[in-house]
């Protein structure tokens, strides 16, 4: 048990309460150390509301999204196929809107990391305020206790003296059995509180190492994760780029190699043709047979006429 130094002036008070303290009242039983039950009551009941409105679900949902898409990026690859050709717009597209997604949530738990920052140092100061008060508070309490025994004294004493009236003898019995229950639960009410320091002192040391953790990952992690999802983005940017210039000297090279085989070929067409010459032997000769063909046919024909005349008989005239 703690103990606590009083002074002479609080000693004097003591024993002048106690002595003025009448049992038999049963509001006075009731109302005895309540303000200081009601103090630590209110403490208590603060903590709890600021322990209840503490909300990490969007904190730790937005982690597990951040964290799917890391693990879908950093997932292995599949092997190459002739099937990417054609998906390989869409699975650019679909990183770039992974890239965006996770700059988007890492503002959201910076922002969400911060208010949660602001809930934690009001957190301490309260929790401070309680520890600082706490020894003020036992030792209020304390004083209930002592005087408390005082008063539990005195009744036994006057109870000693009305034994023989068995009336007042059994209320008064009922009173002092109120009394001691009071004591009882300002027993209790110390030991819990004596009990909370500990608690106390450990709540104070995790919140100053959330306040630091969270600290660092503002100022730290999620600055790093940024930059490397930019960084990120813009080899992806590069990499597009250079593939589609890939794309373009691929395209331009088959063109030049179809235009160069396209001429060549033509070029040995033209050449055989320039050798040939305009008209061909074979027509040349041709036409000259079908020439003298057709002189020989003419030929026949006047033969045959200058035979007709002359076989004609002569006729004379008379």
């Amino acid at each position: 048990m703690k103990e606590f130094k009083y002074t002479d002036e609080e000693i004097i008070r003591i024993n002048e309460f106690s002595k003025s303290f009448n049992i038999s009242n049963v509001s006075n039983v009731i109302e005895y150390g309540k303000i200081i039950q009601d103090r630590l009551s209110i403490l208590s009941n603060s903590l709890l509301q600021s322990s209840k409105n503490k909300d990490v679900d969007l904190i730790t949902f937005l982690i597990h999204e951040i964290l799917t898409e890391i693990d879908k990026m950093n997932a292995k690859k599949e092997k190459k196929s002739i099937f990417d050709f054609f998906n390989r717009q869409t699975t650019e597209q679909s990183n770039e809107v992974n890239y965006e997604k996770i700059l988007n949530n890492l503002d959201l738990l910076q922002e969400e990391l911060e208010k949660h920052l602001i809930i934690l140092y009001k957190d301490l100061q309260f929790i401070e305020l309680l520890r600082n008060n706490n020894d003020e508070y036992l030792r209020e309490l304390n004083m209930y206790l002592i005087a408390g025994k005082y008063i539990l004294d005195k009744s036994y004493k006057e109870r000693e003296e009305i034994k023989d009236d068995p009336m007042k003898l059994n209320d008064y019995n009922l009173a002092i059995d109120r009394f001691e229950k009071k004591m009882y639960d300002l027993e209790l009410t110390r030991t819990m509180t004596i009990q909370m320091i500990p608690q106390l002192n450990l709540m104070r040391d995790n919140t100053y190492s959330l306040i630091d953790k969270i600290n660092t990952i503002i100022k730290t992690t999620i600055t790093l994760c940024k930059n490397q999802i930019i960084i990120l983005m813009n080899q992806q940017s590069q990499k597009k780029m250079i593939d589609e210039q890939n794309e373009i000297s691929k395209l331009l090279n088959n063109t030049l190699e179809d235009n160069s085989i396209g001429l060549s070929e033509m070029s040995k067409d033209l050449k055989v043709q320039l050798i040939k010459g305009q008209v061909s032997d074979l027509t040349l000769q041709k036409t000259a047979t079908d020439l003298l063909s057709i002189v020989s046919e003419l030929s026949k024909d006047e033969s045959k006429e200058e035979e007709k005349e002359e076989e004609q008989p002569l006729i004379l005239e008379l």
